[in-house]
């Protein structure tokens, strides 16, 4: 079995979510896919409710940073490991330069913004191939971030859909919303009170089911105390990976709101439940997914009046809801499935194995450089509502 390093953590997220539905489809093409985690930074996410036998743990007790990138390439050496995939981990980005011809390096866009391609792109004379999960990345990486197109490679996530086939809807005269993922203003759901408001100004009899927790969950409970207190609202906190399908089988619509996104989980895994995304257009990310009207609907970023509007058709056109139901889960069937994506990812590696070593050589330790990956701070001074504002816009031009 060929080794394929992964950084990540064992918690609840999009990136380790990615390591459990790639990891169990490359073992039928020889791969051994594990999840690394370097550093105390990285370990204390840690949760063993996630982490399976191919988590290890790497330097968790080393604070600095060459040191622990000595430590991941020394288990890279020791371990003979034939592909690198650092995503987000600092101590395996700052490896990359050090790590020896034999071990291929693969990036992944993680998500859209420029953090996130700069994390991709790290090192890229050493980078083999970039993975590209939606066109966006396809388009941004060459124009922006000097990568050669020849080496990106667009695969799509994919999910299993092995619990999502059973599910049968049952009629319900109230409309039954959800929300699944990070509790966080990027994800869009300070706009979901002003979106009940208008459910409830038209008469819309509703329930609103919120799975997952975040930093902004005070403030969003806060928003909506008084839909929560009348029974409309349900919060679930976070949910084992195992109980979403159940959750989104109960529901009619999903709600997407995220302001920028890499690609979206919980996008696919609520389509192929049979919910109706309304969702955010990000253009090369959600309308790649979605196609607007037939498998779900998409409104600017923000656009709560948008928001409101397709849930209200839905709720009065139940025929509609049903059978743009049925065509969401069979567009991820036909294109969103771990088979698929794991048949993707055991061509790009091994076309990758295939390739001569690069020629050249692992830089020195001695001159060992910490990455500048941070976000920019700039933004943490911009006023939320000019933020939102420039969003919009942004979006509408783009």
């Amino acid at each position: 079995m060929k080794i394929f390093a992964y950084g990540s953590i064992p918690k609840d997220g999009g990136t380790f979510t990615f390591y459990q539905n790639l990891r169990e489809g490359l073992r039928q093409y020889g791969w051994d896919m594990r999840c690394i985690t370097v550093g105390p930074h990285e370990n204390a996410g840690w949760d063993d409710k996630f982490a399976d036998d191919g988590c290890i743990r790497i330097a968790p007790h080393e604070t600095d940073l060459k040191k622990q990138s000595t430590a991941f390439v020394e288990w890279c050496r020791d371990n003979h490991v034939s592909v690198v995939m650092p995503i987000n981990s600092r101590g395996i980005i700052a490896a990359l330069p050090h790590l020896p011809p034999e071990s291929r390096i693969v990036t992944r866009c993680a998500d859209s913004t420029d953090e996130g391609y700069r994390r991709a792109t790290y090192a890229q004379e050493r980078i083999a191939r970039v993975v590209a999960v939606t066109p966006r990345h396809v388009e941004d990486l060459p124009k922006n971030y000097g990568i050669n197109r020849e080496k990106i490679t667009l695969i799509p996530h994919g999910i299993d859909l092995t619990p999502y086939v059973s599910i049968h809807r049952l009629a319900n005269d109230t409309l039954r919303i959800v929300f699944v993922g990070r509790l966080h203003e990027q994800k869009g759901i300070l706009y979901i009170p002003g979106i009940l408001q208008i459910l409830e100004e038209r008469g819309i009899s509703y329930h609103l089911t919120v799975a997952g927790s975040g930093m902004h969950q005070d403030i969003l409970q806060d928003k909506m105390k008084t839909s929560i207190q009348a029974g409309h609202v349900t919060f679930l906190g976070t949910i084992p990976r195992a109980e979403i399908p159940t959750v989104l089988s109960k529901a009619d619509i999903l709600l997407f709101l995220s302001h920028h996104e890499g690609f979206g989980f919980a996008l696919i895994e609520g389509m192929a439940a049979g919910c109706v995304p309304v969702a955010s257009l990000l253009p090369g990310v959600t309308d790649f997914i979605v196609e607007n009207g037939k498998t779900g609907f998409l409104s600017a970023v923000g656009d709560v009046q948008g928001f409101a509007a397709s849930i209200i058709e839905l709720h009065h056109d139940r025929q509609r809801l049903r059978e743009m139901g049925e065509a969401a889960a069979k567009a991820v069937r036909q294109r969103f499935s771990r088979e698929r994506m794991a048949a993707e990812y055991a061509r790009l590696l091994d076309s990758v194995m295939a390739m001569p070593p690069i020629d050249l050589p692992p830089r020195p330790w001695d001159q060992f450089v910490e990455p500048s990956l941070d976000p920019r701070r700039w933004h943490s001074f911009v006023p939320r509502s000019f933020k939102r504002f420039a969003r919009r816009l942004l979006h509408r031009l783009t």
